[in-house]
């Protein structure tokens, strides 16, 4: 058994562990997608009671009225 056969298993089986997991690259750039994604979802549902609090304060039905308003109210933003 020579010196460089331990040093081979030594590098392979780091490698493979590395392979499998992921790198510190991968990870921040999966949270950071994460949270990106959290803060959109966040701002989706607040829209959507904005709009629905706006619906039942002017009368409660969705019409044309009602639509035209809520063009202009979002669309200032």
């Amino acid at each position: 058994m020579s010196i460089a056969s331990p040093v081979a298993a030594y590098f392979e089986a780091t490698t493979a562990a590395r392979a499998v997991t992921p790198s510190l690259a991968a990870r921040a750039k999966a949270l950071v997608s994460g949270i990106v994604e959290a803060i959109s979802l966040a701002n989706e549902r607040r829209a959507h009671r904005e709009i629905g609090r706006f619906i039942v304060n002017n009368g409660g039905v969705f019409n044309d009225t009602i639509e035209r308003q809520l063009g202009e109210r979002f669309s200032q933003r």
